[in-house]
This record gives structure tokens, C-alpha cells and sequence, in this order.
């Protein structure tokens, strides 16, 4: 069992809290305790799993804070904890997370702000899901330094404030990409299978090996004000827009007739 390199233990009934004995799994890359009925804290001796790329605690019970250690695995890409009961803020210790391509946190009750280091640190994101939470203040502009980024998820918030205008430069959601985005050698179904919940078309979907394939911006529900920005426009990749359900005004930008990708449109 030290050599062990995936521990999928998802989709069953167990209980308790994430059992310390995982951390003797010294070589363990991909750990999916996802769909139980785990309770408790996340523990913080993510320190001990030097080799952990992949980490699903999602759909479970788990309760308090994100702990300092989560962003510790050198090499961490994918981090879902969506679906718990998580609280408090977003720790600065994720600032650490600079490998992360995927971070969904939808679904808690996680207060705050949005840190603005979350686009000084977590340059190579390209999936941000923190839908549905309570998160309050504005959309902070460096968010638009992560130019990778495909998936944009704040919906279902208490934020305020108008649109960022630079959110048209986000390079990717300018390009329809025809490339696995995470490392090939995980791309197997036995060693991981990507998955995120994701609304389009007024329908939550859960999105596996096409995920790859969805550009998305979602602001839907929250208290944002002023007008769309016509740099928004310019996002020609982007599939899906949800700005309904907020507090904006003005005009509906013209070129938005030419995002030819534009399937999802929700003003």
C-alpha cells in the first residue's frame, strides 16, 4: 500500500473524518474521497503528501476552515471542495497553489473577499468555481491577470461593484483550444476523470473529459451595478455569458452579435 498512487474511495456511505493513516501513502498523486458522508474538519497534514496532484473532498460534510497545509503538495492542479460546509475566509496559505489549474469551492458558506493575490499567485488557473457562497466586496481587477482562464464561476455571491472592463483580456477566452488542458500522464480514466457542475442553459451539468471544451463566464445573483463593458465582446472563445439577476444598467453592448461561440446568453 506505500506505493500506492490512487486512492478513489468516492461515490459510497462512508462516515467519520479523513483518516491520518492516508498520510503513510507516500507516493499517493490522486486522492477522490468525493460523495461520502465524511464529517468533520479538513485535516492540515497535507505537508506529509509530497506527491498529491489531484485532491476531491467534494460532497461531503465537512466543516470549518480551508486549512494552511491544503496548498502544501508542490505540485497540486486540481483541488474541488465543493458541496461541504466549509466557513470562514480563503486562507493566504492558497497563494502557495501556483501549479493549481482547477479550484472549485462552490457551494459552501465560505465569507470574504476575493483576494486580489489570486491573480499575483495563481498564475496557471484556468478553472475558478466559487459559486454560491457568501462572498461580498467587489471583482478585483487582478483577476484579469489570469490569462489562462476559461471557467469563471462567481455566481450565487454578495458581491457588489461594476464589471471589470479588463475581463475582455483574459487570453483564454479568446482562443477555441482543441488541447487537453491538464498533464497527459494523468490523462486516463483510471488515474483521473475531471468533473465540475457547471449551469448552462438555465441546467446544471456535470462536465467530465469535455470540460476542456467550456469557456464560460458566470456573475449571475449577485449585486453587481453599472453597464456590461464592450471590452466583453471581445472574448470570442467565450460559450456562455450569465449576467442576469444583478443591478445593471445601460445599454446592451452592439458587438455582442459578433461572439460567434456564444451559445448561453443571460442578461
Amino acid at each position: 500500500m506505500r506505493k500506492l498512487q490512487v486512492l478513489d474511495l468516492s461515490g459510497n456511505a462512508f462516515t467519520g473524518s479523513v483518516s491520518y493513516s492516508i498520510t503513510r501513502v507516500k507516493q499517493l498523486m490522486r486522492l477522490d474521497l468525493s460523495d461520502n458522508l465524511l464529517s468533520g474538519k479538513i485535516p492540515d497534514w497535507w505537508y506529509d503528501l509530497q506527491q498529491l496532484h489531484v485532491l476531491d473532498l467534494s460532497g461531503n460534510n465537512l466543516s470549518g476552515s480551508i486549512p494552511p497545509s491544503v496548498c502544501s503538495p508542490p505540485s497540486l492542479f486540481w483541488l474541488r471542495l465543493c458541496r461541504n460546509n466549509l466557513s470562514g475566509e480563503l486562507p493566504e496559505s492558497l497563494r502557495n497553489c501556483n501549479t493549481l489549474l482547477a479550484l472549485d469551492i462552490g457551494d459552501n458558506k465560505i465569507n470574504g473577499t476575493i483576494p486580489e493575490w489570486f491573480g499575483e499567485s495563481l498564475l496557471s488557473l484556468q478553472k475558478l468555481r466559487m459559486t454560491s457562497n457568501m462572498i461580498h466586496g467587489k471583482v478585483p481587477t487582478q483577476l484579469c491577470q489570469l490569462s489562462n482562464l476559461q471557467i469563471l464561476d462567481l455566481s450565487h455571491n454578495k458581491l457588489t461593484g461594476s464589471i471589470p472592463s479588463c475581463l475582455g483580456s483574459l487570453r483564454g477566452l479568446k482562443f477555441v483550444k482543441f488541447y487537453r488542458w491538464f498533464p497527459n500522464y494523468l490523462y486516463s480514466s483510471y488515474v483521473f476523470t475531471p468533473k465540475m457542475e457547471l449551469v448552462e442553459k438555465g441546467t446544471k451539468k456535470t462536465y467530465t473529459f469535455n470540460l476542456d471544451q467550456v469557456n464560460l463566464i458566470d456573475l449571475s445573483c449577485n449585486n453587481l451595478h453599472g453597464e456590461i463593458p464592450n471590452e466583453i465582446t471581445g472574448l470570442s472563445a467565450l460559450g456562455a455569458l450569465n449576467l442576469s439577476w444583478n443591478q445593471l444598467s445601460g445599454r446592451i453592448p452592439e458587438e455582442i452579435g459578433r461572439m460567434l461561440q456564444l451559445e448561453t446568453l443571460d442578461l
